[in-house]
């Protein structure tokens, strides 16, 4: 299928010109106001601007995180289950707007088709934490090591 450019008339997908950083729950704009081009590799033009983080953004969002591990800890191993497996419904919802807007409109099939169903199933597999099928017959699995570490990966 084709589709038209995110932001082109008849796209399925809009950007907004300025993307700040998310930390902590809310658009924080870049502690020194600096900002990059993000250039499609599609059509090689500027699609957006995006946050020029730095050492001063980076200790921001690691405050948030200390901030939020407190409560995140507290919550149950079923409520966090079940809040990552909202995050894979809604990947798996979304496919065709993701598929567009991470490839910009080229080559979709091949997004849509395998890339971003699979990221809904690693989802998934992290949370079970054992080996399940995966789309256009690729294989996904965990195996956990005896350092309480987890390997994934994916095989044919």
């Amino acid at each position: 299928m084709v589709y038209a450019n995110p932001g082109t008339p008849g796209a399925i997908v809009t950007f907004d010109a300025r993307y700040d950083n998310y930390i902590g729950g809310k658009w924080i704009p870049p502690v020194k106001g600096q900002y990059f081009e993000n250039i499609s590799p599609v059509t090689g033009e500027v699609f957006c601007e995006v946050a020029r983080s730095t050492a001063e953004d980076i200790e921001l969002a690691l405050d948030a995180a200390h901030a939020a591990k407190t409560a995140w800890g507290k919550t149950s191993a079923t409520e966090r289950s079940n809040i990552l497996l909202k995050i894979a419904d809604a990947v798996e919802a979304n496919l065709e707007q993701l598929a567009v807007a991470e490839l910009h409109g080229a080559v979709v099939a091949v997004g849509h088709g395998f890339a971003l169903p699979a990221q809904g199933a690693q989802l998934r597999l992290q949370l079970v934490g054992r080996g399940i099928g995966g789309h256009l017959g690729a294989v996904h699995f965990l195996r956990r090591s005896s350092g309480g570490r987890a390997q994934n990966g994916s095989g044919e």
